[in-house]
């Protein structure tokens, strides 16, 4: 399971406890008991079954039952500062806006994030930044199930509607934008679905195991038949999906170090053509394209066009 977690409190389990193994086989997963069970430090108790027992006792292997946490969980993220609002105030808590504090800002961070140290706080602090600010883009799991994983993993998008990219690499005339990621991570990140003939403007990826670089995340912003968004050939990097937002004002005066804001697109996003660029940059004849590395700028733009590799063996 994709989980890190400590020991906390452990106890013999009784009919209808609650766990969470945090370490050895099965880490990561819930448990609902039926009998009595000995202590076991690898498990901590995280609550009890108050209503509808028959139905945990019940149900089939494979089969699904709907959970009510209490406390309900204290999470603004994705609403506007509005809604945001209104949900903290029905909770008894108070709202501490920043950023765009407008009604019909989104609200894309918030402190504590963590609904039990949030419970504990009589006001909620919530980021909102202009609803054109979060971007959306597609993700296939059915292709890349691996890549999605990371992808939703290091950008925060596993436990939240708004994920998080840090920019890595960019300058004016850049064919590709990329943004930090996780090496550690990516460590078993093998290689999954490759662009075929040409990578085109939008298309987002990520760098997998095979290359330096792993776990990189890019976007490309020029059609490639060699490279990928990441800088990479074909083999290096695994096709996560597509930008569908406006990727020129993305781009419009974007930095190295700065923090984009990115949600999975809904179906019609999915399904339409990608967003005209309002502010596309300028490509720049003398950029010539290689994967990105730690490398000073004005090197970087001097570095000459890399040919392409033939394909491993075995690849």
């Amino acid at each position: 399971m994709d989980t890190e977690l400590g020991q906390e409190f452990s106890e013999v389990r009784h009919p209808d406890d609650v766990t969470v193994r945090h370490k050895g086989y099965q880490t990561g997963k819930i448990f609902f008991y039926n009998q009595v069970r000995q202590l076991n430090r690898s498990h901590n108790l995280v609550g009890k079954v108050t209503n509808g027992q028959n139905l945990v006792h019940l149900v089939p292997a494979k089969g699904r039952v709907l959970v009510r946490p209490d406390p309900v969980r204290i999470m603004t993220i994705g609403m506007t500062q509005a809604q945001a609002q209104e949900f903290l105030m029905g909770l008894g808590k108070e709202q501490k806006r920043r950023g765009d504090v407008s009604d019909e800002a989104i609200v894309v961070e918030q402190e504590p994030e963590m609904t039990i140290f949030a419970m504990k706080e009589k006001a909620v602090e919530t980021m909102g930044v202009p609803k054109d600010k979060v971007f959306p883009l597609t993700m296939d799991p059915e292709s890349s199930p691996w890549t999605v994983r990371y992808f939703r993993k290091v950008t925060g998008l596993d436990h939240k509607p708004v994920g998080t990219m840090k920019v890595h690499f960019t300058f004016e005339g850049m064919p590709m934008i990329t943004f930090e990621g996780n090496p550690k991570l990516a460590a078993d990140l093998y290689p999954e679905e490759q662009f075929k003939g040409r990578s085109v403007r939008g298309e987002v990826a990520i760098t997998n195991m095979s290359r330096p670089q792993r776990g990189l995340i890019g976007i490309r912003l020029e059609e490639s038949e060699e490279f990928g968004p990441t800088g990479e050939e074909p083999h290096g990097a695994n096709m996560l999906g597509r930008f569908v937002g406006d990727l020129g004002a993305m781009m419009s005066g974007v930095e190295e170090g700065q923090i984009i804001y990115v949600r999975r697109a809904t179906a019609e996003e999915a399904e339409a053509k990608p967003v005209k660029s309002s502010a596309a940059q300028k490509p720049n004849a003398e950029v010539k394209e290689k994967a990105p590395g730690k490398r000073p700028r004005a090197a970087a733009k001097k570095a000459p066009a890399r040919k392409g590799a033939k394909k491993p063996k075995g690849d």
